[in-house]
């Protein structure tokens, strides 16, 4: 860890920042975290009460004409994840209900869902099914977790962990999802910064963590990556974040992000050359490459849309938050 303590220490700020304003910028990013989510509920409320008023004057009226979206909820209980067809845009309510969920990564089998909440001292990381049976915390109370990511085979999660107390971006920890045990990748309590959510992602071949550390003040975000196993980690693209793998080894990421948001979304090779611009324009987040690669997901104003690699077309989805695969077809928004 020394060695990579001192990599660090060449593209961060060495100065200790004042920890009154590095309390006070991290509250206004879990502020716009959970602001966020809010309005992608409020907006999918509005879309869901349109639809039930279109379906029943379309009714009464016995018209025809070309089908709308649907969109299934279940009679009761409170949904908080839809399932969105890509190609029909229809909307199925998740089963699993994840009050206050955030930041859902699906495992590569489609079967459990790992989510955090946000944002407070009782801050957790846990799995449900996607049944909505057997939910289970995997990090809580002395170590918070957040923006986990499932290994290809299913078998590790990796997460940020933080001491709900501290103000240091804390660290990057695998879990083993069959015996539970835990282990420190990256090491990052001593560090601290205005920016403190970490994104990560597993290679393709599970071996390597790509993730992003911020820099500097006002701060942007660098990519890096570091064996699975923890050791000396590697800048790939300084003024990139967010970013996420394709099944070929390709690198999609947010091109000099802000915050949470970045303006334009960018494929790179895994070795970071050979770029090129995807999206353009727009307050772009959380962008996701699906199973094939063929397709990436993304946030932009409480809308999910996916783009097409190849042609560069997009589909509007509709409004949600935090879009994640289920598979090629299936995105689940919140």
């Amino acid at each position: 860890m020394a060695e990579l303590k001192e990599i660090f220490e060449m593209v961060t700020n060495k100065t200790e920042p004042d920890v009154d304003a590095w309390q006070e910028q991290e509250q206004r990013q879990r502020r716009r975290i959970v602001g966020r989510r809010a309005a992608a509920f409020a907006v999918a409320a509005v879309v869901l009460v349109l639809a039930i008023v279109a379906g029943v004057r379309l009714s009464e009226a016995d018209k025809t004409g070309p089908a709308a979206p649907s969109i299934s909820t279940p009679p009761l209980g409170i949904t908080t994840h839809f399932l969105v067809d890509v190609g029909t845009g229809d909307r199925t309510a998740l089963p699993a209900m994840m009050p206050g969920g955030l930041l859902v990564a699906v495992s590569p089998d489609g079967r459990t869902l790992a989510y955090n909440t946000c944002c407070s001292l009782g801050d957790s990381l846990s799995l449900v099914n996607a049944d909505g049976t057997e939910d289970r915390t995997i990090a809580e109370h002395r170590l918070t977790g957040y923006a986990a990511t499932w290994s290809p085979d299913g078998t590790t999660i990796v997460f940020q962990g933080r001491n709900p107390a501290g103000i240091g971006l804390g660290g990057l920890y695998a879990y083993d999802v069959a015996t539970g045990a835990r282990s420190e990748v990256v090491g990052l309590d001593g560090m601290r910064n205005q920016l403190w959510i970490l994104s990560s992602d597993i290679s393709p071949d599970g071996r390597t963590l790509l993730f992003h550390l911020p820099r500097g003040n006002p701060a942007t975000w660098d990519l890096w990556t570091v064996p699975i196993t923890g050791g000396t980690s590697t800048l790939v693209r300084r003024n990139a974040g967010f970013a996420s793998y394709g099944p070929d080894g390709s690198i999609v990421y947010l091109d000099h992000p802000t915050d949470l948001t970045g303006s334009s979304i960018w494929i790179m090779n895994a070795d970071g050359g050979d770029e090129r611009k995807l999206v353009s324009g727009g307050r772009n987040a959380w962008p996701k490459v699906s199973p094939d690669g063929s397709q990436v997901a993304y946030e932009d104003g409480g809308h999910a849309y996916v783009v097409n690699v190849e042609s560069g077309r997009v589909i509007d989805l509709g409004p949600g938050v935090e879009p994640a695969w289920v598979d090629n077809d299936t995105v689940l928004v919140g």
